[in-house]
């Protein structure tokens, strides 16, 4: 059964983080990416995961905004420092 969005749940897209770095947050976005390449958005529990994902999204030339979007949950301090 699909949510009222018809977004289909795919487990395999819903990647635990050990940790919250942003080193981490860089390697779970880049194995999502191998999992799922045509996804247009990631959301992260913690600031510094998002932030590692943008990194790695800038260095795969993706522009967050227009090519991908990224919500973050936490909203630390660290966010109104960090482009988008």
């Amino acid at each position: 059964m699909h949510p009222p969005n018809e977004i289909p749940f795919r487990k395999e897209w819903c990647i635990v983080y050990e940790e919250d770095s942003v080193k981490n947050g860089q390697e779970k976005a880049k194995k999502l990416m191998k999992i799922a390449p045509q996804i247009d958005g990631l959301f992260s529990i913690t600031d510094h995961t998002a932030i590692g994902a943008i990194n790695h999204f800038k260095n795969i030339g993706l522009k967050v905004l227009e090519n991908i979007s990224v919500i973050r949950f936490s909203n630390w301090k660290i966010s109104a420092l960090t482009p988008p």
